[in-house]
């Protein structure tokens, strides 16, 4: 004959069942709605975030193309003021050269 051990805790089931009030039901509801707003304002916030980045990195950009046509400028300038200079160079050197052939006739 077996015996059997009635102040264990056993899996079967007793009938009862645990079902929860309406006020439980209803606060349960509002956490789920609380956690599912919170999940979308931290997609709004994350995009948010993303498109700041985005509009600071296109203030830099436009910065950069704005001050890259400045320098362009100034090289164009630049390079116009050594052709000024060049040239000037070369008249005086045909001068010069003018001057040292006078020089040798007169001699």
């Amino acid at each position: 004959m077996t015996t059997y051990d009635l102040t264990q805790k056993t899996n079967a089931s007793t009938g009862q069942r645990i079902v929860p009030s309406h006020n439980e039901i209803r606060l349960q509801n509002l956490e789920d709605k609380v956690t599912s707003q919170s999940e979308r304002l931290e997609h709004i916030v994350k995009y948010s975030m993303s498109y700041q980045k985005r509009n600071q990195l296109l203030e830099i950009i436009q910065e950069y193309k704005s001050d890259n046509t400045a320098l362009k400028e100034q090289i164009k300038d630049l390079k116009k003021q050594l052709d000024d200079a060049e040239s000037r160079i070369k008249r005086l050197l045909i001068r010069f050269e003018q001057f040292e052939y006078d020089s040798k006739d007169e001699k």
